[in-house]
């Protein structure tokens, strides 16, 4: 039994939530938004250092 046929019984928001919660993981989205993050937390440090 594959993990897209179990999700067939549980609601349709739910395996809608998770199909796409999948697709975000495999995109790589949650990593380049975590870089993307810490980029900006080093560029304010940076920024607001420098006018000390």
């Amino acid at each position: 039994m594959t993990p897209k046929k179990s999700l067939a019984h549980l609601p349709n928001s739910v395996s809608l939530f998770l199909s796409s919660l999948e697709l975000v993981w495999q995109s790589n989205l949650i990593q380049r938004l975590f870089n993307f993050t810490i980029l900006s937390f080093y560029i304010v440090a940076i920024t607001s250092g420098g006018m000390f």
